[in-house]
């Protein structure tokens, strides 16, 4: 039975030894070589990969040939260097085979097609496009990902980009966008994008974003000229323009043809829209909007300027009295774990029509916020608050500081001698507890003309003794430190502090000079 067991453990030793790798970390750092870093059976099951170092061609290549084995995980190439570009077709999937994720080098200044052009290919389910490069051009990626996320660098967007592209799913965009080229998802199976980073978008094409159906749209403060059809709209949706608008544009520039779809827009179920300006100007715009299709909403008192121009004289005008401004009372608060504070929202003007608000929290692990601005402590941290407008989207934030109270401090000695003056030595306070929000201490002496303290650096001024006191800034936690000066030549100081002159004393004295 004994040989049987050992028989066995020997036998699963072997075959552990034999066991494939499925997550490889691979620095190559010559180009050319990453297939000799990787055995012959981890070719065959790494589902996982991460590349640093350096990539040529012949690299690449031999990547796009394990996507043809197991390697359809994670695919991490963003700390390698690529030394040669990425030519068309570089990094095709092979058909019925698709890889998980892949983030590109981010030392790329150019590619074209690199998924290949044929929709037989296989897929990428998600790219991290983190490159060198501020645009995303047409044909860049050939048969896209179903997921594209791209880095901060990424300030515009090729006209037809993502044209007709089938399997494109979502974009989602780190930084901001400028440019948005016309026709850039038109036809794409584009479902959902981050729409704040449009937020300083000055140039939005005509169709550029025409598959994503929106119940509202809060069109950027920068854009003054807006393409009817660059959003489509479900009927009813809500469409906020913002303070520099001038012209609606309802005519493609290179048909000059309006759109089959009511007035320019594109809406599904139905034609209605509810358009909310801001300027008390009309803006300019080539579009009759009639009364029983169209709500036009317009600052209050500006009902009878937007009647006189063609485009409005027969909408349904409404006036309104939106909130113009919103501001917290307090920008930044500081509260205990398990308080609650509330937080108070100013709205301008105090009329306003809709004064609905909605209350959202960037990090809830450290602080929670309810429906009505009450804010409550989670744990030790710093968080913001934000408040919106859900009428104007106008929206403003509060900076919130969780604390850790201080309980007491502690100081690194109790007692020290001195010998002559001159001397120094450096003590340290601890707070407590470790992650106490406030570590600001005090020091003090009680007699300068002994020592004095600095940041708990101890000079001795003269003979004699002090005391050092250390205080948290917090809470008025104080600890101390004995410190005595003694004259070398002079036993009979009372150096341990004890209120009498005895031997124990001379002993001190005796061992602090042999040790200096």
């Amino acid at each position: 039975m004994k040989r049987i067991t050992i028989t066995l453990c020997m036998l699963c030793i072997a075959l552990s030894g034999f066991a494939q790798a499925t997550d490889l970390v691979i620095d190559n750092q010559t180009p050319g070589w990453l297939s000799s870093k990787i055995n012959y059976g981890d070719q065959q099951t790494v589902k996982n990969l991460t590349v640093t170092g350096y990539l040529n061609k012949t690299d690449v290549s031999f990547i796009r040939s394990l996507m043809s084995n197991s390697l359809d995980g994670r695919i991490d190439l963003s700390e390698a260097v690529v030394v040669d570009g990425l030519s068309s077709g570089a990094l095709v999937v092979p058909k019925d085979h698709t890889v998980q994720y892949l983030s590109l080098p981010k030392n790329i200044t150019s590619m074209k097609n690199i998924f290949g052009d044929s929709s037989s290919y296989g897929a990428v389910d998600t790219l991290l496009f983190d490159c060198d490069m501020s645009y995303v051009s047409k044909g860049m990626f050939g048969i896209c990902p179903y997921n594209i996320i791209c880095g901060e660098r990424v300030d515009s967007i090729a006209s037809g980009a993502f044209y007709n592209d089938s399997r494109l799913k979502t974009m989602y965009f780190k930084g901001k966008l400028r440019t948005v080229g016309y026709d850039a998802f038109l036809s794409s199976s584009l479902s959902k994008i981050n729409m704040n980073a449009l937020d300083s978008v000055k140039d939005l094409g005509y169709r550029a974003f025409e598959p994503l159906y929106l119940d509202t749209l809060y069109c950027p403060e920068t854009i003054s000229t807006f393409h009817a059809s660059a959003f489509s709209f479900n009927s009813g949706a809500h469409i906020y323009f913002g303070e520099h608008l001038q012209k609606i544009q309802s005519v493609e520039p290179l048909s000059n043809t309006y759109r089959s779809s009511t007035y320019g827009f594109n809406i599904a179920g139905g034609s209605r829209l509810n358009l909310h300006f801001k300027t008390m100007i009309p803006p300019e715009c080539d579009v009759h909007f009639s009364f029983d299709y169209h709500a036009i909403y317009v600052p209050k008192g500006a009902a009878d300027a937007y009647k006189k121009f063609y485009s409005f004289k027969d909408a349904n005008i409404i006036e309104e009295n939106p909130i113009t401004n919103l501001s917290f009372s307090e920008h930044s608060v500081a509260i205990d774990i398990g308080q609650e504070k509330q937080l108070i929202a100013n709205i301008m003007p105090q009329d306003a029509d809709d004064q609905q608000l909605e209350w959202s929290i960037a990090d809830d692990s450290i602080a929670s916020i309810d429906s009505n601005g009450v804010v409550t402590g989670i744990a030790s941290g710093t968080t913001m608050v934000y408040v919106t407008s859900v009428a104007t989207g106008i929206t403003d934030s509060c900076r919130v500081l969780v604390r850790t109270n201080v309980t007491g401090i502690s100081i690194s000695q109790n007692r020290i001698a001195f010998a002559n003056i001159g001397e120094s030595l450096q003590l340290t306070a601890s707070v407590l507890p470790e992650d106490a929000t406030n570590q600001n201490v005090i020091w003090s002496s009680s007699n300068t003309n002994v020592c004095i303290v600095s940041n708990g650096l101890v000079v001795s001024t003269g003979f004699g003794t002090a005391v050092i006191m250390v205080t948290t800034e917090e809470g008025n936690f104080m600890t101390y430190c004995t410190i005595t000066v003694t004259d070398p030549g002079d036993i009979r100081q009372d150096v341990n502090g004890d209120g009498t002159v005895d031997s124990q004393d001379v002993l001190e004295i005796y061992n602090y000079m042999q040790e200096h």
